[in-house]
């Protein structure tokens, strides 16, 4: 995967107008959340990670998220490209769709299994924010977002370490995603880290090694949780995005993302 520096693509995006998000690419099979034996079976510390952002019974009714983004990309030079973006996630598919709109048309991508796809495009199948691609920050945003989705998902395996680490001041446990066995496990390295006093996951780290020299190196805080109306789950109204060095601690900001408006759609009866 190539980081390029070029955001001209973006010049003049406006998305979403004030009556909230509206999906415009086809509809995608509609599956339902897990079975309660498989939720039941979860380790105490995903079922910890879930009752942090609300709980299961939450959880398991959400279809669709959908929320309004101000989205800011930021520059080795210190200058920076403000924009506006939708993002829709349906958690139990993991799949997210990003739209956005500037004056070649309107840009639509998809991240949906691990695999990115232009749905619609004024041009490039990969589209390039600053030093991030949008594939990149549709990950980030996805992990982050529906981590108690994410750590249902059969075709990963999770490890939880028991030492903690500290970040910022505060201390985490790491929790490692892998592959399961029979599935590709051609991806990036992701750790979540879950916080040892309130068992919330707000940092996601994507790493970088040998065998994924393209991958690039970031690490994703989510920040000021609240309740979204009367659903009861638990939504951040902000993420960043930071390049991280070869120890992985934090650098230099690359992307900053303001969940404006979130809207939630469950399923039926």
């Amino acid at each position: 995967m190539k980081w390029l520096l070029t955001m001209s693509f973006m010049a003049g995006i406006a998305l979403c107008a004030t009556t909230g998000c509206q999906p415009t690419v086809e509809k995608p099979l509609v599956l339902g959340p897990p079975d309660a034996d498989i939720i039941d079976q979860a380790p105490p510390y995903i079922t910890q990670a879930a009752e942090a952002a609300g709980g299961w019974q939450a959880w398991t009714k959400i279809q669709q998220l959908c929320c309004r983004s101000v989205v800011t990309f930021y520059n080795p030079d210190g200058s920076f490209y403000l924009t506006q973006q939708c993002h829709q996630m349906q958690p139990w598919l993991n799949s997210i769709t990003i739209e956005s709109l500037e004056p070649q048309g309107k840009f639509v991508c998809r991240l949906s299994e691990g695999q990115f796809t232009t749905v619609q495009s004024p041009g490039n199948s990969e589209v390039f924010c600053g030093e991030v691609s949008v594939s990149c920050c549709a990950q980030a945003v996805l992990e982050t977002v529906t981590a108690p989705a994410r750590f249902l998902d059969s075709r990963a395996v999770f490890t939880k370490s028991t030492d903690p680490v500290k970040i910022e001041g505060l201390w985490y446990y790491p929790i490692e995603k892998a592959p399961a066995a029979q599935h590709d496990a051609d991806t990036q390295k992701v750790i979540f880290y879950q916080n040892t006093d309130t068992s919330a996951v707000d940092i996601v780290s994507f790493v970088a090694d040998d065998k994924h020299p393209g991958y690039l190196p970031v690490i994703v805080r989510a920040y000021d949780y609240r309740q979204i109306q009367d659903r009861q789950v638990m939504l951040p109204g902000r993420l960043e995005i930071f390049r991280t060095d070869a120890w992985g601690q934090p650098g230099r900001r690359l992307v900053k993302i303001d969940f404006e408006t979130w809207s939630v759609k469950q399923y039926g009866p």
